[in-house]
């Protein structure tokens, strides 16, 4: 009984310091919520290996460049230096594979295209919109992800325009794969290969 509630006691322990130590590598506002996966805890934490870590936020992630309304990833195959679970000390995160999600609100997309182009876009009901000085009404258009980019394009019309722009490398090994509208959101959808979070 002891061992157990010592098992549980450090799981929780290195769970809020990973949390913390992601907060500030991730750029979230708030720290997310951490679970380091595998049963019994001890004998992971002896050798730094877990099956798998998933890493839940419903913070934002800010930053000039591109900010994220949510970001949620699950790590596989994950090793950590013993020591950094037990002290917070710091140390690179390293992961074999990976998958997750992050979310886009309207503005978060208007804040990220560039400023000097005079076009603002609208998420409605699962649909992308195009306004724009000179047009009236908006226009249809969709959002893609290609090369790690995030690509507007006008659907059904001749209007000379298509923007992309780099989509934030949270973490090096990260691939973008998809974008979803739902709603009034953008979900982008990414893959982790041999993946480091270097810690803040």
């Amino acid at each position: 009984m002891v061992l157990v509630g010592a098992d549980f006691g450090l799981r929780a322990l290195a769970q809020h310091l990973v949390a913390g130590q992601l907060e500030s590598s991730l750029r979230l506002e708030e720290r997310p919520s951490v679970s380091l996966g595998g049963f019994p805890f001890l004998p992971k934490l002896v050798t730094g290996r877990f099956p798998s870590v998933a890493v839940e936020s419903r913070s934002a992630r800010q930053g000039s460049e591109f900010p994220m309304a949510t970001v949620d990833l699950t790590l596989r195959d994950v090793r950590f230096p013993p020591d950094q679970l037990l002290f917070g000390n710091k140390a690179t995160i390293r992961a074999a594979g990976g998958s997750g999600t992050a979310t886009l609100t309207e503005q978060d997309i208007n804040r990220a295209f560039p400023a000097s182009i005079p076009i603002s876009v609208r998420l409605v009901d699962g649909k992308v919109e195009i306004r724009a000085l000179g047009l009236e009404g908006g226009v249809e258009a969709k959002l893609e992800v290609s090369d790690n980019r995030l690509v507007l394009r006008p659907v059904g019309t001749p209007l000379p325009l298509e923007m992309s722009v780099d989509l934030p490398i949270m973490v090096q090994g990260l691939t973008y794969t998809g974008v979803k509208v739902q709603g009034s959101r953008a979900l982008l959808s990414f893959t982790l290969s041999e993946a480091q979070i270097r810690v803040a």
